[in-house]
């Protein structure tokens, strides 16, 4: 009766865990492609300049090439590297509202 508790038990967490990193995949995913409709809305309506937006679509290759090498070295993403690929992706978020949202316009 312990090994079939023990046992149960422990798939039930590994069932948990696994939940959790797909949930995780799926929110850095779900990041980059919201990040890119926001730079090409910025410049559709004109709030980035062309140098702005080449800046921020730079910086998001960049991000997309950090996920790809990690993938590549073990062919999945561990905790350490999606951490510092959220940190990138929030300081590019933060960049896309500064630009955004400061006096440059296309027009001007």
């Amino acid at each position: 009766m312990k090994k079939i508790l023990l046992v149960s038990t422990v798939l039930l967490g590994f069932s948990f865990s696994q939940g959790a990193y797909a949930c995780a995949k799926k929110k850095v995913v779900q990041t980059q492609k919201v990040q890119k409709l926001r730079i090409n809305q910025g410049i559709k309506s004109g709030e980035l300049t062309k140098a702005e937006a080449r800046r921020l679509k730079r910086n998001h290759r960049a991000i997309v090439r950090m996920k790809k090498a990690a993938k590549r070295d073990d062919g999945r993403i561990d905790q350490n590297e999606r951490r510092r690929i959220k940190k990138a992706q929030a300081k590019l978020s933060k960049k896309i509202y500064i630009k955004k949202h400061n006096l440059r316009s296309k027009n001007s």
